[in-house]
């Protein structure tokens, strides 16, 4: 009998301690999380001109949505391939919206969105913005970059260079954990 209440009692504190671990572990993990948020890159606040006409801010973006902004030149390979790859896995991305971003001239650009049609996207904007007013925003970056934010508009990944459409949707589904 009291070698059953010592086998009780020990197991009984072997679970407590056990509890207990998980329990600093999880509020260390949380903790880690909270202070990643805090360090990481807010998407800045901006506005640009949209070559579908008007101007284009970053109020303009539905909240809720993850948002990829890619920044690009027309005349590089790698670029329109990236926005090929996008826009035919435009539905593997729900609640997202694409924001393209080039300095080349409006005019160049309006014949790129217009050969891509992306008038008829409702989640995908092509901005036009002088090189320095992008500069200032977001920093100096080579293209095609993409920059990934998640709903809480903070960043969550990079890419410099062309990156694939699977890199695209693997961070896509990780963006809010």
């Amino acid at each position: 009998m009291r070698k059953r209440t010592i086998i009780s009692w020990a197991l009984g504190l072997g679970l407590l301690m056990l509890g207990l671990y998980f329990s600093m572990r999880i509020l260390s993990i949380q903790q880690d999380r909270q202070q990643q948020q805090k360090g990481r890159a807010s998407l800045p606040s901006f506005t640009f001109s949209n070559v579908g006409g008007g101007l284009f801010s970053l109020d303009s973006i539905p909240s809720k949505q993850h948002v990829y902004v890619l920044f690009l030149d027309p005349s590089c390979d790698y670029c329109t391939a990236e926005v090929d790859s996008i826009l035919d896995n435009l539905d593997r991305f729900p609640a997202s919206f694409f924001v393209f971003v080039s300095s080349l001239s409006h005019e160049e650009l309006k014949v790129f969105y217009d050969e891509y049609r992306l008038k008829e996207y409702a989640n995908i904007r092509l901005l036009f913005v002088d090189e320095k007013e992008a500069e200032a925003s977001f920093g100096q970056l080579p293209m095609p970059t993409t920059l990934v934010f998640n709903k809480d508009r903070l960043l969550v990944k990079q890419f410099f260079g062309q990156v694939s459409i699977r890199a695209l949707l693997t961070v896509g589904a990780q963006v809010d954990e």
